[in-house]
């Protein structure tokens, strides 16, 4: 992280500190405050920032929040301030499904809605696999919700599945489909 002085910033920030430039943003003083605020844990929103700006001048300034967004993008650029150490989970799609999970009052009627599948009685466990698009080989007792009486029958069609499409994609079935679509594009 660089350090954070006068000429470090009218360099970095150029563009507000040419004469045609007519906002509120040309004073140096100003954009040094909002970079302070930016560097505060955790990293603040671009509203908490306006506020605290707003609160130091009385209100004299007239921010708002894609200010804050430009300036906060030129300093990440610039390393005047640190990304935030936030882990984002995009997975959490994924981890739903090949996951056995208990059957609950949601699998049956009236919970359930029109096209979903409905779990019997003896039902204890379901898992959720995912429903491929378009054309696929994969059977249909290897797609969407699936509900298994007991455990060891809902591992073992995950293993059948997992089996299934590592060998697919292996299979001369699937090397000549690819071969044939590349004669086609």
């Amino acid at each position: 992280m660089t350090s954070l002085d006068e000429n470090t910033v009218k360099k970095i920030f150029n563009s507000y500190f040419v004469p045609s430039y007519v906002g509120q943003l040309k004073d140096i003083n100003l954009i040094l405050k909002i970079l302070v605020e930016l560097q505060k844990e955790p990293s603040p929103t671009a509203t908490k920032v306006v506020e605290e700006i707003k609160k130091s001048t009385k209100n004299k300034i007239k921010l708002n929040e894609s200010n804050i967004k430009r300036i906060r993008i030129k300093a990440r650029e610039h390393n005047l301030i640190n990304y935030p150490k936030v882990k984002f989970e995009h997975a959490t799609s994924k981890n739903k499904y090949l996951k056995i999970l208990p059957v609950d009052k949601y699998n049956f009627p009236p919970y359930v809605r029109k096209g979903q599948k409905v779990a019997t009685q003896n039902d204890r466990y379901k898992v959720d696999f995912k429903n491929p698009h378009g054309k696929s080989n994969i059977p249909d007792y290897l797609r969407g919700v699936q509900f298994y009486k007991n455990k060891s029958d809902a591992e073992s069609a995950i293993k059948e599945k997992k089996n299934f499409t590592d060998t697919w994609f292996k299979s001369k079935k699937f090397k000549n489909k690819r071969k044939i679509n590349k004669i086609h594009d």
